[in-house]
């Protein structure tokens, strides 16, 4: 990522796993992030945004120092934007994920 100040996101307890993206969230319709078997934190929350109209790039390093996977890095000002939209989304998300 470039010069800035930078927020960390991360994603914790995926067990059943990965989260999943939404297809039509009128009808509550979502389908599983297809990962490849490697499941990258900065991709994700791309294509969550741009599914839901949310403006975001997550960054997977940060200075030239990688994140984990499970970590990304987004600009402060446009989190701050987005942040609390994305969240109410993303639990929606969480809540439609099958229960073992």
């Amino acid at each position: 990522a470039g010069f800035g100040e930078y927020v960390v996101v991360s994603i914790r307890k995926c067990e059943r796993g990965p989260p999943l993206l939404p297809v039509n969230l009128k009808e509550e319709q979502w389908r599983h992030c297809e990962s490849g078997g490697y499941f990258c934190l900065p991709q994700y929350l791309q294509q969550f945004a741009a599914l839901v109209g949310l403006p975001l790039v997550a960054y997977d390093r940060i200075n030239g120092q990688h994140l984990v996977p499970y970590h990304a890095a987004v600009s402060q000002q446009v989190w701050e934007q987005i942040g609390e939209n994305f969240l109410k989304l993303f639990r929606r998300q969480r809540a439609a994920s099958p229960r073992d």
